[in-house]
């Protein structure tokens, strides 16, 4: 990771905030993804689009605590 930010003047903490990640790809090439919060549910759950990806496609994240331990659930849903 070379670099992770939000993107400003985009909201904070809620639907609609904006977060840029660039990565380092290897072979002096750098990787930048941009993605939108749709939803949120916290802690729990929280669904993400990327903008700027040539196909339209959602992640959503999901926490489910079962007694002393927590799992992470990840799905992606795929607009074809």
């Amino acid at each position: 990771m070379v670099s992770a930010f939000r993107v400003p003047g985009t909201p904070v903490g809620e639907v609609g905030e904006q977060q840029c990640y660039i990565q380092d790809t290897g072979e002096d090439r750098r990787s930048v993804t941009l993605l939108e919060f749709i939803e949120l549910e916290r802690p729990f759950r929280m669904v993400v689009r990327f903008p700027t990806s040539p196909t339209k496609y959602v992640t959503t994240y999901e926490l489910h605590p079962e007694g002393t331990e927590v799992t992470l659930s990840c799905k992606v849903g795929v607009l074809v």
